[in-house]
């Protein structure tokens, strides 16, 4: 099993547990019940007590190179044709021409990206400096505007400088 199926998040909140459950930082069943900082265990030794943002923040900054170069997202066919929103994203968005788009947890901005392509003022925000990097080398090689901030959701609100969105994206089956 890899290490980071074997952390527990301790939180009963709503949004850890939808956010983990996205990005498969614990097995469901692993949530109720544990106290105090996630960490990594064997058996009953603590291996690591960072808290359990900076193994989620460890875990994505780590998958950016593997991300890039996997055929689930499939960069060639992107770099050709920058757009990997579904159907049901655009049409519960609908035309985004000149909106002002927030795209939260926007890992290295594909979907930002093809919501610029479609005419969005975006800002895409992620916790994870690497992701943000990757983002914004994207945006500048496919020559499409979008501004990138590294920043937690729940300082999303500061790090935009209060600015006020149209609309506002986030994953909601995976990154």
């Amino acid at each position: 099993m890899p290490p980071w199926r074997q952390t527990v998040v301790p939180s009963a909140d709503p949004r850890t547990i939808l956010a983990n459950e996205l990005t498969g930082i614990a097995e469901p069943s692993a949530w109720p019940g544990h106290p105090g900082l996630l960490s990594r265990t064997r058996g009953d030794q603590r291996s690591d007590t960072r808290s359990w943002q900076e193994l989620n923040r460890a875990y994505w900054d780590e998958r950016v190179p593997v991300h890039l170069g996997s055929d689930l997202y499939d960069m060639e066919q992107f770099r050709a044709r920058p757009d990997s929103l579904k159907g049901f994203e655009t049409a519960e968005v609908g035309d985004v021409r000149g909106k002002r788009l927030i795209h939260l947890q926007c890992h290295f901005g594909r979907d930002t990206l093809s919501w610029a392509a479609r005419g969005a003022q975006v800002t895409g925000l992620d916790f994870s400096p690497p992701e943000i990097e990757a983002a914004s080398r994207l945006a500048t090689e496919l020559g499409i505007d979008a501004r990138f901030l590294t920043a937690d959701v729940y300082d999303s609100v500061s790090a935009v400088g209060g600015g006020r969105h149209s609309t506002s994206s986030t994953p909601v089956s995976g990154r």
